[in-house]
């Protein structure tokens, strides 16, 4: 049991308290509501979120004031180092150097996507990798809170030596797979067909279009259509993916035949965890994201509970608000699309806190490390992006944290640009499947 007082209990600090503690640390947390009523740190673990001066023995954060006010403005940094980690919000006169609250609450809550100029969003709208405090001070590539919090954890259990460590925490991987597109030829217009195998003939691509000839002759199943072949390579590791179904298209021309929900009816296997791949138009529209829910709904007739942009195309508060009114329960989209590493610096999933209303909500915000639409630009080998994804991975499970991966089914379908990066995807998958278990 850990006693926590705050000089001020306000949403903000209920919010990240309990984050902290309950949540990342796994402690259950008794709430002081006066400093004089604090118990013995001889004989109790006590925290005390203050800038009065406190007993011996009980361990002082010193807030910096964020999380006593409300609104949003921008902050300013003076970034320093502890344990060798970057830290910012610093203070004086508390057990660490930093107030570690206000901090992970900065970066967990998305506070500087909020406050951001619009020269900060792309022309899709999501916010660039470039503009993130994490990118700009070097520690987009790490879990920084989760480190923060295990060091913080190490020192409180320094100064309190009745503290102990929760066995309850484990490392979780979570693979994703998502599914714009169930067909590469199979279903698809007859002269559509036809303009890409004669474009596969002028280019030289042989191999394509033998295999685009075979799936038309029904020799072969087409190699987008992989679902049931992907869900026994994550059986094999004891693994349980996700798949995030796109049944909304931006144009006619990228419309597929096969979006008649008779037809997904059909190709569809109920035993499979099918989930929303919502549109960037469902991002910022409450009823487009309804009918694209209703209408997975209607071909999987299971619950919808969890959601993943398209393009990881979202913005906040808006887009998560609508998740909220549909009660979605989680959302994999924290992640950017064209840099590697932790958006919101952490591993651990949360729940949102929207800033505006200054609140907090049940929806989970799961944290992306790895999205292979980076792989679209070709700037990567097989070698590098398996390297990266152990090196990820090996940082999530040193703090106990939930590493989620994004892949698509056609950078599975082990065709065109795609050819062997399934080989990879299987070897990463019995790795850190193995962390897993560890």
């Amino acid at each position: 049991m850990i006693y926590f007082y705050s000089d001020k209990l306000t949403p903000r600090v209920q919010y990240i308290a309990a984050h902290i503690f309950t949540t990342m640390l796994k402690q259950q947390v008794k709430w002081v509501n006066a400093i004089e009523h604090l118990p013995d740190p001889a004989t109790h673990v006590v925290v005390a979120y203050t800038a009065q001066s406190c007993p011996k023995g009980v361990f002082k954060v010193t807030p910096y004031g964020l999380l006593f006010k409300k609104g949003l403005k921008k902050q300013e940094f003076q970034v320093g180092k502890w344990q060798g980690l970057t830290t910012f919000f610093q203070t004086l006169d508390g057990n660490i150097p930093f107030d570690i609250f206000s901090a992970v609450f900065y970066l967990i809550t998305r506070y500087e996507e909020y406050v951001a100029d619009e020269a900060d969003f792309d022309e899709m709208g999501r916010f660039k990798a470039t503009a993130s405090l994490a990118y700009q001070q070097g520690f987009l590539m790490e879990p920084l809170v989760d480190k923060w919090v295990m060091a913080f954890e190490k020192e409180l259990a320094a100064c309190s030596p009745l503290y102990k460590p929760s066995a309850n925490r484990v490392f979780v991987f979570r693979p994703l797979v998502v599914i714009d597109k169930l067909f590469k030829y199979r279903n698809n217009p007859i002269l559509h067909n036809f303009y890409t195998l004669f474009g596969n003939i002028r280019k030289g691509k042989w191999h394509a279009v033998l295999t685009q000839l075979k799936v038309r002759l029904r020799i072969e199943e087409d190699p987008y259509n992989n679902v049931a072949s992907l869900l026994l390579l994550h059986n094999r590791n004891n693994l349980l993916p996700v798949f995030f179904l796109r049944v909304s298209y931006d144009s006619y021309k990228e419309k597929p035949l096969y979006t008649r929900t008779v037809s997904y009816k059909n190709l569809i296997s109920s035993h499979y965890l099918f989930e929303l791949h919502s549109s960037p138009q469902a991002a910022q529209s409450f009823d487009k994201l309804a009918s694209e829910r209703k209408k997975l709904y209607k071909i999987t007739r299971s619950q919808v509970n969890m959601n993943c942009f398209h393009k990881l195309a979202f913005r906040m508060p808006s887009s998560y608000r609508n998740l909220l009114k549909l009660s979605f329960k989680d959302d994999f989209s924290m992640v950017y699309p064209d840099m590697l590493g932790f958006r919101a610096s952490t591993c651990t999933p949360y729940k949102y806190y929207d800033l505006e209303k200054e609140d907090y909500y049940k929806l989970q915000i799961h944290p992306i490390a790895f999205c292979d639409d980076m792989l679209r630009g070709g700037q990567y080998t097989q070698q590098d992006v398996y390297e990266k994804l152990m090196a990820l991975a090996a940082q999530v499970a040193e703090v106990y944290g939930e590493f989620s991966c994004i892949f698509h089914n056609d950078v599975l379908s082990d065709t065109g640009r795609y050819r062997h990066w399934l080989a990879v995807y299987e070897s990463s998958l019995r790795t850190i499947a193995k962390m897993e278990v560890k």
